[in-house]
């Protein structure tokens, strides 16, 4: 029935998620998850590690998950899907990616992406004008389309994720073909309706100690509950601060636009703390996001213009998954990493995971879990 390819964060895993692998599994054998490990998107860390957000993602309907590395979770929505789809594309295995999105016409979708691709040259002119204008720069990017793609397509949030990875797809020459699903229930950032829930939201029930069980699928709560959910990126405000106080501007010029390296330099001589030091530098130009994602990278020294992934690290997986990693490696050539340690072979993108994991284990609340090391320590789980 062939493979189901899926690129998400399951920050947490949630009723959405699982309804979104139930289509894809209407019509493949075996779902693969490509999963942010931890740091996110958005420019933040995980609600809780990467392993045990694979784990649920398996106890709920996922075969196979796999990391997305973190050179390529913590960047602009372009990156982040160009590589989560190469990845992907280079096991050989996956015929369809499914996404959600709030207007889940995936031929509309599919011309709406062709046209950005070949973005006309009034553009970038209508996008600066409406810049000077005072719109924010994902309205104005918006409107500057507008006449030749519907602007609401433009500026919702997991439509936005959706013309990303169909782009991605078409740069890639891919044989993958998109599936769009809309988008269950909630508002991205919205209010519940129903049992559906954003991540967002949920997360924020977490933060505030309250009751979220009635959001997420049963086998999903029942692990949390014995999880370590309190993880929070301030405990790395120290960190933060000193890296960008003693750095000299040059050193963070590669991860940000011309000039923006001042102005975190600037706004840590005088500030303390990530959200503190990134609140200060946004602007209309430079939404929040954006500047967490540049602070967060240079603080994890990630490298500049990755290429992407030459292995395929596995988090979890049930033996629908197994039974795929060895069509993996009859069909591609990527490497299978099961052990961190017996990955011989120099690696930045690896490294950098390696890195990444070692300073989000300083976020724990439970001091046990802030040991380093954890990458050579933890094997995926097989359920």
């Amino acid at each position: 029935m062939g493979t189901a390819g899926i690129i998400a964060e399951y920050n947490p895993f949630h009723n959405g998620h699982k309804y979104l692998i139930d289509e894809a599994r209407r019509t493949h054998g075996a779902v693969i998850s490509v999963m942010s490990g931890h740091f996110t998107q958005r420019g933040g860390i995980a609600v809780t590690d990467k392993w045990t957000r694979a784990r649920a993602a398996i106890l709920c309907g996922c075969d196979l998950v796999l990391e997305l590395p973190v050179c390529f979770s913590l960047s602009s929505a372009p990156d982040f899907a160009y590589g989560a789809a190469a990845l992907l594309d280079r096991l050989n295995v996956v015929d369809t990616l499914y996404f959600g999105a709030e207007d889940a016409n995936t031929e509309y979708l599919t011309q709406a992406a062709n046209a950005l691709i070949s973005e006309p040259p009034d553009i970038s002119e209508r996008v600066r004008s409406y810049l000077s204008a005072g719109l924010s720069y994902p309205a104005a990017y918006a409107k500057a389309w507008d006449g030749k793609i519907q602007p609401e397509i433009l500026i919702k949030p997991n439509n936005i994720l959706a013309l990303e990875y169909i782009k991605a797809l078409i740069r890639l020459d891919s044989t993958i073909k998109p599936a769009a699903v809309g988008r269950l229930g909630a508002v991205h950032d919205g209010a519940p309706v129903g049992a559906a829930a954003s991540s967002s939201y949920i997360r924020g029930m977490i933060s505030r100690g309250l009751d979220y069980s009635g959001y997420v699928p049963k086998a999903a709560y029942s692990l949390y509950k014995v999880s370590d959910m309190t993880y929070d990126i301030s405990r790395l405000d120290g960190f933060i601060t000193a890296a960008l106080r003693v750095c000299s501007a040059r050193s963070i010029s590669p991860y940000v636009p011309e000039g923006l390296e001042n102005r975190i330099k600037n706004a840590a001589a005088v500030n303390f703390g990530f959200d503190d030091i990134c609140a200060a530098v946004k602007s209309k130009r430079y939404t929040l996001s954006r500047i967490r994602r540049a602070v967060l990278a240079f603080a994890l020294a990630l490298p500049v213009d990755p290429t992407p992934p030459q292995y395929a690290r596995v988090l979890a997986l049930n033996d629908t998954g197994k039974a795929l990693l060895r069509e993996i490696r009859e069909k591609s050539d990527i490497e299978i990493i099961t052990k961190t340690a017996a990955y011989n072979k120099p690696d930045e993108l690896l490294s950098a995971d390696i890195r990444a994991t070692d300073i989000f284990s300083l976020c724990a609340g439970d001091k046990s879990r802030r040991t380093g090391g954890l990458d050579y320590t933890v094997t995926p789980a097989v359920l």
